[in-house]
């Protein structure tokens, strides 16, 4: 469904949704007014912070559409995109507002978080960030870093002692597979697969762990 849905199917579709609450339909009403919600995005860029994403934005304008979808009444008012941009204005501004109110708190939270987790000064930290502008991006891929590598660490550990041998030698000091079949008297097809096997169980353990599935997932690739 695109933006060629006319305004009474939308409705026939919203009032299926109203009794229903179906999120297929949702996602339906969703996309299908996608293109306004582009728009007011677009338009509120220049009122909010400037270090604000434009993707951001437009997923305060999703929040806004939905609860206009949750709260519209034909019954009151003549047009739901009136309506709906109004709300979708109105989560924006509330966006923004925390945005700019929290950002500085932010920093201040993850530098305490960083620095209790690798001993590192808060002062030092906040030396080490090329752009002071990008503190707060610079600050949550640290974090991020660090429990990832935390996360990996403990999931290795479980590994049979060869198979942590064979992935801390292979990953860490750059040690080929073959280098080590040689070290170790083995076969190059031992290697490869005691490699394959160790990465195939990383791979279990780590995707049941909720945190980080992106940066898991190319790291693990």
């Amino acid at each position: 469904m695109d933006g060629s849905v006319t305004e009474s199917q939308f409705l026939h579709i919203w009032k299926c949704y109203h009794i229903s609450r179906d999120e297929k339909l949702k996602e339906q009403l969703i996309l299908s007014r996608m293109p306004l919600i582009r728009a007011v995005s677009a338009r509120a860029v220049l009122h909010c912070p400037k270090d604000m994403d434009l993707e951001d934005i437009n997923g305060y304008a999703v929040l806004g559409f939905i609860e206009a979808l949750d709260r519209f009444d034909p019954r009151v008012h003549t047009s739901f995109p009136a309506f709906a941009v109004c709300w979708m204005r109105g989560r924006i501004a509330h966006g923004a507002r925390e945005h700019a109110g929290i950002k500085r708190s932010q920093i201040k939270y993850l530098t305490q978080t960083i620095s209790l987790n690798t001993g590192t000064a808060e002062e030092e930290l906040l030396e080490r960030i090329a752009d002071p502008e990008d503190a707060l991006g610079d600050l949550e891929d640290r974090l991020a870093m660090h429990q990832l590598h935390s996360l990996l660490e403990k999931q290795i550990a479980k590994l049979e002692p060869r198979q942590q041998m064979i992935i801390r030698r292979h990953y860490y000091e750059k040690v080929s597979l073959r280098r080590l079949g040689q070290d170790l008297g083995c076969s190059p097809s031992w290697i490869s697969f005691q490699h394959r096997q160790a990465l195939e169980r990383l791979r279990e353990s780590v995707g049941r762990e909720p945190l980080f599935a992106e940066e898991k997932s190319q790291y693990l690739a």
